[in-house]
């Protein structure tokens, strides 16, 4: 692992490697199949076009009443199994390159590369540690592409609009101000995604007033670069409305 948490990271730069040894045999074994398989076609080849002269061979024998015409015939079905059969191996060829192919790019993967510019935030990982599939094993944010997630009462949502401006303020930073844009209003209140979702079917029922979560774009100017904005950070937003 080439990182660590709190690390810079461009676009394209090597993050950590899974260990390929096993696929380096899969590799080793699949050029030799290959390599055998092209063998096998280039000799079938010279066959192809040995049948190929009997043939012509028998034609003009055949014209001239050297050779009956059963003769020619069976010249005809030896070049047809001769070429049928170098068809067949030429197939085998391509396959076994797409198995390289496949084998390559899985090693390929097996290079962890950042997708975009940010910072490790975080390392759930150590060297030589066994990573099962969908195990996380770096957080990295993108820091050019920050946002804000806001909760609104139900009751003010009718006053909200998708582009109202938003003045943020971070309570690490209470003497800044920040810019934004309202980015999405959530189709549904946040108390429907929770674990265990209020059944009111037995009707004891309490009328709560519920929160609409709202997305909000986070535009920090060149006066902010010296500012240590992170992600999970609190803030107070305000939507002046249209």
């Amino acid at each position: 692992m080439t990182v660590d948490e709190g690390s810079v990271v461009k676009q394209g730069d090597h993050l950590f490697m899974i260990d390929d040894s096993l696929l380096k045999t899969e590799k080793s074994k699949a050029k030799a199949a290959l390599a055998h398989a092209q063998d096998e076609a280039d000799l079938q080849m010279i066959r192809r076009d040995l049948a190929r002269d009997d043939f012509e061979r028998a034609r003009v024998e055949f014209k001239s009443g050297i050779i009956p015409q059963e003769a020619l015939e069976h010249a005809l079905k030896n070049l047809e199994m001769m070429e049928a059969q170098l068809l067949s191996i030429l197939s085998l060829v391509e396959v076994q390159k797409a198995e390289l192919e496949a084998v390559e790019l899985r090693m390929n993967l097996c290079h962890i590369k950042a997708t975009s510019d940010g910072v490790i935030a975080k390392k759930w990982r150590s060297p030589g540690d066994v990573v099962g599939e969908g195990q996380t094993v770096l957080s990295l944010y993108d820091l050019s592409q920050l946002w804000v997630s806001a909760n609104f009462e139900e009751t003010k949502i009718s006053q909200l609009q998708v582009g109202d401006r938003v003045i943020i303020s971070v309570d690490a930073y209470p003497n800044e101000e920040f810019e934004g844009k309202v980015m999405v209003i959530g189709a549904a209140a946040a108390s429907q995604f929770a674990l265990i979702p209020s059944n009111n079917a037995a009707g004891n029922f309490t009328k709560v007033t519920q929160r609409i979560p709202l997305k909000i774009s986070f535009k920090a100017s060149e006066n902010h670069e010296r500012l240590y904005l992170r992600p999970g950070m609190s803030v107070t937003v305000k939507v002046r409305i249209r």
